[in-house]
């Protein structure tokens, strides 16, 4: 007995040992330079990490581009706290032949997460401030009048936010899983599992469910513990990934961090550390500032890309937020076989598509 249970205490630790050696391994903290068929590295292209001070905070950015000559392209994550550079750079690197493609991680969450960093820093006017200096420190870098902003989810409240009052910074606006009015998103979302859970008989969910209770205002009264059990179940019946599982999310979104080479060990850790002090500090806020309310008309031309099974940030309501929305120019693009998670997902060459040849080209002419 004693010589089976050393044998499998060795086989573990031996396990774990290989394990961290590979995850150092993914784990460079480095950016693979842009190179052409040949291997060679192509002249005149961009591929850096950097931590730039923001708001008077060090924060993570990864630019990537073919071209410096190409227009810049900011990307806004969800979550909050929730950078996207692992899925951006795994799914979307086509965009990085077209654009200089800028990931980052902002305030508190992933690569830009320090321990020192007072928690009350994360608020929607700091950071629509940072969305401001980092553009303009990409404007002055890459010698550009405006750049072109992306916001997907929590990204896309943040993005609106900042477009209302820099306009004067922007070639366009680009909504994905656009935020409209999150508190009846939260009641609409809700009604759609409890009413999948009954339609299927699932015990589990109807009884879980229920037991978290309905929205009030969009926030339940558990505060965000019983958000993710209600998020779980949105997974589970297809609103944040269509045709995805539980399990399908492991390789969607998962598996990208984990091998994620520009993090270092210690940023996949912080990554963790920061998503729920993001969600703590801002949830809050976006639900008592709806964009419905707040935003009404825009000054930079505006283009939403909405999943159709949406069940986070709901497409009906997307779209309602987008036809009473004025801005100079406006397209509302659907996407039929696709949830919360457009641009990772079974629509990723159309979500290409749209912003190389619609976005770009009409930008441009």
């Amino acid at each position: 007995m004693t010589t089976t249970l050393s044998s499998i205490l060795a086989i573990l630790i031996l396990f774990v040992v290989l394990f961290f050696g590979w995850l150092k391994i993914v784990s460079a903290g480095k950016t693979e330079p842009i190179r052409d068929q040949n291997g060679k590295v192509i002249e005149g292209s961009v591929a850096e990490i950097q931590r730039i001070e923001i708001g008077g905070v060090k924060q993570f950015v990864i630019i990537r581009g073919k071209s410096t000559k190409n227009p810049v392209l900011l990307m806004l994550h969800g979550g909050p706290g929730s950078p996207q550079a692992h899925m951006n750079l795994k799914y979307n690197k086509e965009l990085e032949n077209h654009f200089i493609v800028v990931n980052w991680d902002q305030r508190g969450a992933g690569g830009s997460y320090s321990k020192g960093l007072p928690k009350e820093s994360i608020n929607i006017n700091r950071m629509v401030e940072d969305t401001r200096e980092l553009s303009n420190y990409l404007i002055n870098r890459f010698q550009k009048e405006k750049i072109f902003i992306l916001g997907h989810s929590w990204g896309s409240y943040l993005g609106m936010r900042t477009i209302y009052k820099y306009p004067e910074l922007y070639q366009a606006y680009i909504g994905i899983g656009q935020v409209s009015d999150q508190r009846k998103s939260e009641e609409l979302s809700y009604q759609f599992v409890l009413n999948k859970a009954k339609e299927t008989k699932n015990k589990k969910a109807i009884r879980e469910l229920e037991r978290i209770g309905y929205p009030e205002n969009g926030l339940y009264k558990d505060g965000e513990k019983s958000m993710m059990k209600e998020r779980n179940w949105v997974i589970h019946y297809g609103g944040a990934a269509w045709k995805r599982s539980k399990k399908d999310l492991i390789s969607i979104y998962v598996m990208p961090l984990i091998k994620f080479r520009e993090y270092t060990i210690i940023d996949k850790i912080n990554y963790l550390r920061g998503m729920g002090i993001s969600q703590t500090m801002l949830w809050d806020s976006i639900m008592n500032q709806q964009l419905v309310d707040l935003v009404k008309k825009v000054d930079v031309p505006v283009y939403m890309l909405q999943g159709r099974h949406d069940y986070q940030t709901c497409f009906d309501l997307a779209k309602i937020y987008f036809d009473s929305l004025q801005a100079p120019k406006k397209e509302f693009f659907e996407f039929s076989n696709s949830a919360h998670m457009l641009p990772y997902n079974l629509e990723i060459d159309k979500f290409h598509d749209i912003m190389i040849n619609t976005i770009l080209k009409e930008s441009i002419n």
